[in-house]
């Protein structure tokens, strides 16, 4: 019975006895079938030769390092015309030929090695009680048979860094089963030909623009469909707008700043406002700068509501809560706010505060302790906020107006940041940036080039391309800008590729993923594994 629990599935061993020492459990067994299959010739034998121990290490039980003592035994081949006299009896059910590990033990480490790599899966197997060097893990790796794969017929095709900006390879996905299938170490069009002509039967390539592969693509499979990404397309078109603001950079900055000046002159008339509203007789403090902003997000609250927008876009929009919204649709007016009521432990001691304060004692550590001299009971915070309170009124209209300005301070938005504003819809614009917008499409070339990509993103996101000759007509026409003449030529001539992106279901957003993963294990690896062992753990963990 101890024997079927120990060893469920092997058959012809018997346990003679268990040994447990302080570091390690051995296991003594012995064979104990009568005859044993002649490894060349296939016929079995039951003279035996003589016997021998063989001592493999086992999966570790309760912790501990297991060792088998193994007693095998050497047959005599009857078979007089065999080659081999004598043979050793096969225990293939528990260990190979000539290993030093059972069978069992080797899967695991297999595995660890598969999933962790060779020093953090050394570290494991250290804890497991199964000690084994990197090395080791890297062989059982490397030793390991390739999965099987079915026929492909949709198949993704993308680069991958090796070694960023120095050595790229190839990453085969089949999009129907979203499984890798191979890894090529380079990226040129005769790998990827001979791996398609070695595999046929492949009816649709999902690939990126890249020149390489689809001149490796017609070689290896010149009956299959080729298609262009679809997220490579629009990332092109996205750039080809970012290249027509780059040229037309004063136009740009004069937008900019017309946009700013308008803002300073609001910000301006409305701290004015703010200024003759104040009880103050001097001058605006930061509580009237503080009204103004919040009357300017009050008018904007109103303007977006009679729009027709909800209370969710509005609040997402300007960036505040639900709540205040409500509160601001419910009133009929700006809601000022309710002045505070009451004394202030202070207030008895305005009579000495205000003299010193007069005569130069600025400091609120000096006029604190003074206070304290004379009987104020209040803490250090209550005199200290008084203080600054009178210390910003003193302040000139100019200092105010330039702190302000610095508020509302405009700078040259990037290219790339401006092309993202014209590619996005405008109803997701925030207030200020479909002004800029605005101004920006004022520029004829502008306009034409926003207009046209905004035409091929339709195109690529409703993957309809009724339209797309007239498009393309357009796009490469002499009145276009130049950017967008060399974006339109450069699709003719990937015209096929290119309409099928807009009529097929397939592209290569999961290839994608997939280079991620594989991005994840060569890290893991610390980026100095062979293309060999990447490739073998990568795809016996796909």
């Amino acid at each position: 019975m101890s024997d079927f629990i120990v060893f469920p599935r092997i058959h012809g061993l018997k346990i003679q006895r268990m040994v447990q020492d302080e570091n390690h459990l051995l296991i003594y067994l012995r064979a104990v079938n009568s005859q044993a299959c002649c490894p060349e010739c296939q016929q079995n034998s039951h003279r035996i030769h003589s016997r021998y121990t063989r001592s493999p290490s086992d999966l570790p039980c309760f912790g501990q390092k297991t060792q088998l003592i193994l007693q095998v035994r050497r047959f005599v081949c009857i078979n007089q015309n065999c080659k081999r006299k004598i043979f050793t009896e096969r225990l293939t059910e528990l260990i190979q030929p000539y290993a030093r590990t059972t069978l069992r033990l080797s899967k695991v480490q297999r595995q660890i090695g598969l999933l962790l790599g060779g020093e953090p899966g050394k570290q494991l197997s250290r804890f497991l009680g199964m000690p084994c060097s990197a090395d080791t893990l890297l062989r059982r790796i490397r030793a390991s048979s390739r999965p099987d794969y079915s026929p492909v017929r949709v198949l993704g095709v993308d680069d991958w860094a090796l070694r960023r900006g120095q050595r790229y390879g190839t990453i085969l996905c089949d999009l129907e089963k979203r499984q890798v299938i191979d890894l090529l170490p380079d990226r040129t069009s005769d790998s990827l030909a001979d791996w398609l002509i070695s595999h046929p039967g492949v009816e649709i390539i999902s690939r990126d623009r890249g020149g390489e592969y689809a001149c490796g693509a017609a070689q290896g499979a010149p009956q299959a469909i080729q298609v262009a990404d679809r997220w490579h397309l629009l990332k092109n078109a996205r750039e080809t707008l970012q290249k027509v603001i780059d040229r037309h950079q004063k136009q740009v900055r004069e937008s900019v700043k017309l946009v700013a000046e308008r803002e300073s002159q609001l910000s301006s008339n409305q701290l004015h406002d703010s200024m003759q509203l104040s009880n103050s007789s001097t001058t605006p403090n930061t509580e009237n700068i503080s009204r103004s902003k919040k009357r300017m997000l009050y008018e904007q609250v109103c303007e977006l509501h009679q729009s027709g927008m909800s209370i969710r876009k509005i609040a997402s929009q300007l960036r505040v809560g639900r709540r205040t919204v409500r509160r601001y649709l419910r009133a009929d007016a700006f809601p000022e706010r309710a002045k505070r009521s009451g004394t202030s432990c202070l207030d008895p001691y305005q009579d000495e505060l205000k003299p010193m304060w007069d005569a130069g004692v600025t400091r609120a550590t000096v006029l604190w302790k003074r206070l304290k001299e004379q009987g104020f009971q209040g803490s250090y915070s209550v005199v200290s906020r008084k203080i600054t309170l009178w210390r910003k009124r003193l302040q000139t209209p100019g200092d105010c107006q330039r702190m302000l300005n610095n508020l509302r301070a405009v700078q040259l938005p990037s290219s790339r940041h401006l092309s993202w504003l014209l590619w996005k819809p405008v109803d997701k614009l925030k207030r200020n940036e479909k002004k800029l917008v605005k101004e920006l499409l004022k520029a004829p070339k502008i306009l034409q080039a926003t207009q046209l990509i905004h035409e091929f993103q339709a195109f690529i996101q409703q993957k309809n391309s009724t339209g797309w000759d007239d498009w393309l007509e357009r796009a490469c026409s002499e009145d276009a800008p130049i950017e967008i003449q060399r974006f339109g030529k450069n699709l003719k001539q990937d015209g096929q590729a290119v309409k099928a992106a807009m009529e097929s279901e397939w592209s290569n957003g999961q290839v994608e993923g997939q280079v991620n993963r594989l991005k994840m294990v060569k890290r893991q690896m610390y980026g100095r594994a062979s293309f060999d062992l990447l490739r073998a753990r990568f795809l016996n963990n796909a």
